[in-house]
This record gives C-alpha cells, structure tokens and sequence, in this order.
C-alpha cells in the first residue's frame, strides 16, 4: 500500500467514521454462517468483528503491522496477517480458498491495483462475491488542492502523496481483468464532519502523516494557516463544523 504510517489509537478515536460508515457493506456482503471470508486493508479490525457476530469465519488481511496488532490485541481470538495484497504470501493464493472478499476504505491506498484485484480473485472460488468500498474520483481533491497550496505559499517543495482514485470505469475494467463480473457500482459524493475540534489539519496530519512528521515544526505551523485558510475557501467549514470532501466508489463484484 502507499506508505502512510498509521497510528491504530487516533485511527479508531477520531476517524472512527471510516469504521462506522463501511458498515453498510456488511448488509451488502449479507455473509452466511460458516462462510469463509477475506477481509482487505482490515485496520483495526472492528468490521472483521462485525463479519464473525454475522457468522462469518474470517482472516483480516492489512499491509500496516501496527494494525494487525491493534486488531490482535482487541479481538485475539480472530485470525490476523500482515500482508501486501499486491504482494501477497504463497499461503493466500491458490486454494480458491475464500467465499467471499470484502474491502472498505483500503484500495485506494494500493497503486498497483490491477496486481491486488487479480490477488483477490485467485483467493476466491468461482462465484464469490466481492464487495467493496474506496476513494472514487475527486476524493478529497479540495483538501489536497489546498495542502499543495499550502506547500507551495510557504516554500517548501514535497509532493503530495497520490492515492488511487479512479472512476467507475476504471475501476470496472480493472475489476474485469481480474477475473470479476460488475454486478453494480456506483460513485457518490460523501462530505464527511470531522468530530468537534478537529479541522483538515488534523485529518492531514493523519492521512498524510508521511508528509506532515518530514516538516520542521516551524514550517508546520505556516502550513496549517494556509491550509486552513484554504479549506474554508474552498467551503469545508460550516456552520462551525468542518468537513473533509470524501467522494466514494462502491461496487459488488463476482469472480468468474
């Protein structure tokens, strides 16, 4: 995945929206008792949690070993791995092992997508379902926009790291190169508040954490005018709340 150092606490307590708003592909995913499911780019994994209280019998997959060992510790009992879905171990592939896959808010950070969705499919069986939810096109441009605003006015010269935010047909075909059947798939813009106190500053910080801990703090300090200053131009603060310009891509797929 694209190199972002997580922090599994701030994670889980004040970004716990991507957790509870990727629910919903749980209902999507509708798991039976005794399936046997992959869960990608897992993080913490309280959905994992939520599959296994549906029946489901589970292995949480995410490349960030801080993660893994979040989840480990809150739900031992559960099956964990620390791996690369676009590198993934010999032990995942081969066996048409898994009924079913399901994905939230993950994709978007594995450049080489066409390598983790093929992954994905030799983990399945034929007839698998695959559902999923990521960043679509346009996701979080403003936030973005405004931090490389933010860069550029205060000197500093780093790039901006890129996620992969495709469109929908993009993502189809990848989808079908892999070996899947779009069954349905949609984009949908999402603005997402953050919890009271916390601005796009706070999200950087985070999502972007690689870029934000190579500043000096000095610098630090001119960004965060800027960039402030340019997410409410951009009209992420209202009525007192500020917001995140999420876009989503959310699709259902069969291995064929």
């Amino acid at each position: 995945m694209a190199n972002n150092p997580w922090n599994p606490t701030e994670y889980d307590n004040r970004f716990d929206f991507v957790t509870r708003l990727g629910a919903a592909l749980i209902d999507e995913l509708a798991p039976e008792p005794g399936q046997r499911v992959l869960d990608i780019g897992c993080g913490t994994g309280h959905l994992t949690a939520q599959l296994v209280a549906r029946g489901a019998s589970t292995v949480g997959v995410d490349s960030d070993p801080a993660m893994i060992a979040a989840a480990r510790q809150r739900y031992p009992e559960l099956a964990w791995l620390v791996a690369d879905i676009q590198h993934p171990p010999p032990d995942l592939l081969g066996e048409a092992f898994f009924d079913a896959a399901i994905s939230n808010a993950a994709l978007h950070w594995m450049p080489q997508q066409q390598a983790a969705l093929t992954a994905i499919r030799q983990a399945l069986r034929p007839g698998a379902l695959f559902v999923a939810e990521m960043g679509g096109a346009g996701n979080v441009a403003a936030v973005d926009a405004a931090l490389r605003q933010a860069l550029a006015s205060c000197g500093v010269s780093v790039d901006v790291p890129q996620n992969f935010y495709p469109t929908i047909g993009e993502e189809a075909t990848l989808l079908a190169d892999a070996g899947f059947r779009v069954d349905q798939a949609r984009w949908f813009e999402r603005p997402t508040p953050l919890q009271a106190g916390d601005t796009p500053v706070d999200w950087v910080s985070h999502f972007r954490a690689d870029l934000w801990t190579s500043l000096a703090p000095k610098t630090r300090e001119q960004v965060t005018t800027e960039l402030l200053s340019g997410t409410e131009a951009a009209g992420l603060h209202r009525d007192g709340t500020w917001y995140v310009d999420y876009c989503r891509l959310r699709f259902r797929a069969t291995a064929v």
